[in-house]
């Protein structure tokens, strides 16, 4: 009784036991021929090469290209949406000059420019750091306008009635306002930033993840497209385990985060 209430107690149980559910369905379906073996290898084959995977040193050279590419990205995209998106949400007249470019360029898939991005930076990390550098500056730029506007304006007046200047009230009232904007269009800007830059290399031929993928597929080794695409689904999951504390300690004086205590 005791041995099942603590396993009741352990985190993520039954994400767990749903993945292993699924797994033991998948084997039964294609061992019993349900499901095509050409398309659906074996759920114990891709198990057994993402094993032998994980051993090789190669490997671990594609996980450090994705990820670099993806969060080099990321930073580069956000230290210029950070600034940009504050200003824009302090100065009206300036946003609204600016608002059809953001409402232009925003729905443009970061990978549509995947060719122009190869004829002027041709093919290698740093094409693939400009078009993750894209696809994370219009969401965090975003959410920081967002978060610039929703300083408290009672607050704001009194700190210019105490004579504060411009700058002091940016560090003091504005960025911590605008904070809890930012860091969540950081953390969802990491795993789209991932995707981008994985979605590249498959197509772009940049090393990493998505090259070894595509390079299975060419050699017919179903059982690594499968185990590189779980190996980068399982990165994806690292990076917002990594970014969700991170996200928790800066605003762990936020009044949402006291309140969810």
């Amino acid at each position: 009784m005791r041995s099942a209430l603590t396993w009741r107690r352990l985190p993520g149980w039954r994400q767990l036991l749903s993945i292993l559910v699924t797994l033991l369905l998948v084997q039964a379906l294609s061992v019993t021929g349900l499901l095509s073996r050409d398309s659906f290898p074996l759920p114990s084959e891709v198990l057994v090469r993402l094993g032998e995977l994980v051993t090789g040193a190669g490997f671990w050279v594609s996980v450090g290209d994705s990820l670099g590419q993806a969060m080099l990205g990321l930073a580069l995209g956000t230290a210029v949406a950070v600034p940009l998106g504050l200003l824009l949400g302090r100065f009206a007249p300036a946003e609204q000059a600016v608002r059809p470019i953001i409402e232009f360029l925003r729905p443009i898939p970061s990978i549509a420019l995947l060719p122009l991005v190869i004829l002027t930076a041709g093919v290698g990390m740093s094409g693939s750091v400009i078009l993750t550098g894209l696809s994370s500056l219009w969401m965090v730029l975003v959410l920081a306008i967002r978060g610039a506007r929703a300083t408290d304006p009672v607050a704001e007046q009194t700190l210019v009635s105490f004579g504060v200047p411009p700058l002091a009230r940016v560090w003091r009232l504005v960025l911590p306002s605008a904070l809890p904007f930012i860091l969540t269009g950081i953390r969802i800007a990491a795993s789209v930033a991932l995707v981008v830059a994985i979605t590249v290399e498959l197509l772009g031929g940049m090393p990493g993840l998505g090259k070894d993928v595509q390079a299975s597929l060419q050699n017919g080794d179903k059982a690594g497209v499968y185990a590189y695409t779980i190996a980068a689904g399982l990165l994806g999951l690292l990076v917002n385990f990594v970014f969700v504390p991170i996200e928790d300690r800066l605003l762990s004086w936020h009044s949402s985060r006291r309140a969810a205590r």
